[in-house]
């Protein structure tokens, strides 16, 4: 149930909290995420089966944590305590609010099926003998364990830095931030515009391969990867950089635990919530589908593969 990399993370986790700079910021996340979870995903997945729930209370943890940075962090309000606040709260924020659209508007439903990468889950459940209880809650938690020992590690290391100076290489990373949150919300916009343009049969049976859809199979994924791969590279500056009060020791093994959170979001972009998911049903019931995958790459966008010498050789997905 517990892989290495889980037990490491939580090593680290425990290391970090030995650091009076990080101690209370990591408790009251703690709570808070908690506080999160039980009420809007662990407790209604529990009785209705759906845990779609999860997909509201995720984002909403890392607005949480946004307004923890702004509003509660005990360091002086710096300009690196405003940008991760608010790159987390637009980020958190605007799935969070979408989240709550699809409720509303009744596309998330519980007189609905369940959505098609947490009905695959459920399955690969069933496949193998599994609790289905059990199994929904824990899927649930490491969603939550994520946002209380993982994915919050940027915004508190960045946060909590006192340093007042801005360096070079920082403004180009937010350069870079700004960029990448820019082509993820392209990539929707222009599959929102496909999906519009296409006939009712033809948005259930076809294949949106226009702009950067052509690039790779989710190119939302990967810009959102992008965005966590800056938030690591910026917190990785400024522990090595401006330093933090820490020791070489503790400074190399937070890096670490920063490092797990590409390995981390990439899995879960591609094999947990994302990717191969939404492909398994989507080469069932678009007759196009396996053809786009044996031309365009999954995550990484073509131009990239070809900078980086890689050829495309496609695996295509099983409908069973």
């Amino acid at each position: 149930m517990f892989d290495l990399k889980f037990i490491a993370n939580i090593a680290l986790t425990l290391i970090t909290l030995t650091q009076p700079i990080f101690y209370d910021s990591f408790i009251r996340n703690l709570i808070v995420q908690l506080a999160i979870f039980i009420p809007v995903a662990c407790i209604p997945a529990y009785l209705t089966k759906k845990m779609w729930f999860v997909d509201i209370a995720w984002p909403c943890g890392l607005t949480a944590i946004a307004i923890q940075i702004l509003f509660f962090f005990p360091a002086p309000s710096t300009w690196h305590r405003t940008f991760i606040g608010i790159c987390y709260l637009f980020q958190g924020g605007r799935m969070f609010l979408g989240a709550l659209g699809m409720v509303f508007r009744g596309v998330w439903s519980l007189k609905k099926p369940d959505l098609p990468r947490y009905q695959y889950a459920k399955d690969k459940f069933a496949k193998k003998g599994m609790n289905l209880d059990l199994n929904i809650q824990i899927d649930v938690l490491t969603q939550c364990f994520a946002n209380i020992v993982t994915l919050n590690l940027p915004a508190f290391v960045i946060g909590l830095n006192p340093d007042t100076n801005i360096h070079f290489f920082e403004v180009i990373l937010m350069m870079l931030w700004f960029t990448s949150l820019y082509l993820e919300n392209k990539a929707d916009m222009t599959k929102k515009s496909w999906l519009v343009k296409s006939t009712p049969q033809d948005r259930t049976t076809k294949v949106c391969d226009v702009g950067m859809w052509s690039w790779c199979r989710h190119p939302n994924y990967f810009f959102e990867w992008m965005t966590w791969i800056i938030y690591v590279s910026m917190s990785l500056f400024h522990i090595w950089f401006y330093g933090l009060g820490l020791s070489v020791t503790i400074k190399s093994l937070i890096s670490l635990q920063l490092l797990f959170i590409p390995v981390v979001m990439y899995n879960c972009l591609v094999y947990w919530t994302g990717a191969k998911p939404a492909e398994h049903f989507s080469v069932q019931k678009r007759p196009g589908y396996a053809k786009y995958i044996e031309t365009t790459p999954c995550f990484f966008p073509r131009q990239l593969l070809s900078l980086l010498g890689i050829s495309y050789k496609p695996k295509v997905q099983k409908s069973s």
